[in-house]
């Protein structure tokens, strides 16, 4: 794995180091680290590797752009366990902070305001994601409107981005985006009642996500919307393999938030309700 191989060689630099570099070279160390464990959803490992982060970011003189990622990650690490106040607050923090700084055109804005987003969908808290898209003049996410159930009005847009990513190659650094990219064509596909196309969609994220780790919380989820989609198909059996899958992952990692549990229940009461059919 290319992330782990750096982390490996990174390590081995910061311990080599002595000198005034060495403490920019820990900090640097760990939040690749977190990083890493973050995007693979190696949550249990991701949250004492941000606080020795947060520890090496004391004995450093940190630059603008090095207080902005790990407050990113920070955020990030606190939405993917459920914390979603405490996320919310990192990022409106490190947002009043950038514009203070730099003014209404610095280039974080909007990252840090999708970073919101995303924050409010995975909380559901749809009303306040559509209120930040008012207040701040924004476009509203594909993720909002595939929340809200506008898989029509969404699909030109998903449909492009889907295209767009597998036009990219296929390194490491765009395997979030081109899972993401999956999930989402599937989530609309399974609105517009394809559930085989969607099915096919969940298939293809997971397969990019084969040679990571078994028990990442975004694994889990794209397996019970595969069980979702298989269920609808008829093939319960094949549903339950996910959903046992995906019930081993969330049991590994506990700290994983509602955003990941939800499509797991979804699917449970799915399978439920098919077999009173039986």
């Amino acid at each position: 794995n290319v992330r782990e191989l750096r982390n490996k060689v990174t390590r081995a630099v910061m311990l080599a180091s002595q000198g005034p570099e060495r403490a920019q070279l820990v900090f640097n160390a760990h939040r690749v680290r977190a990083e890493f464990y973050l995007y693979s959803g190696r949550l249990s490992l991701a949250g004492p590797e941000l606080t020795r982060l947060g520890e090496a970011a004391q004995q450093h003189e940190l630059s603008a752009s090095e207080a902005h990622e790990r407050d990113v990650l920070r955020a990030l690490y606190l939405a993917r366990i459920g914390q979603f106040p405490a996320a919310l607050g990192v990022l409106e923090q490190r947002r009043a902070i950038t514009l203070q700084r730099e003014g209404p055109d610095a280039d974080d804005l909007p990252s840090l305001d999708r970073r919101l987003l995303e924050s409010l969908i995975a909380a559901d808290e749809l009303d306040a994601a559509e209120a930040l898209v008012r207040e701040r003049g924004l476009t509203p996410p594909d993720e909002l409107l595939l929340a809200r159930g506008h898989f029509d009005a969404v699909w030109p847009s998903v449909q492009a981005r889907h295209a767009q990513m597998l036009s990219r190659p296929r390194g490491d650094q765009y395997q979030v985006n081109v899972v993401k990219a999956h999930e989402q064509m599937g989530i609309a596909l399974a609105g517009r009642a394809q559930p085989r196309q969607a099915a096919e969609r969940f298939q293809q994220a997971i397969a990019s996500l084969a040679d990571g780790y078994a028990h990442s919380p975004v694994l889990a989820a794209l397996r019970a919307r595969l069980g979702s989609a298989l269920i609808t198909l008829g093939e319960t059996e094949a549903a339950r393999v996910q959903l046992s899958l995906a019930d081993a992952a969330l049991q590994a990692e506990p700290l994983a938030g509602p955003q990941f549990r939800r499509p797991v229940q979804v699917a449970r009461q799915q399978l439920a309700q098919a077999m009173k059919k039986v």
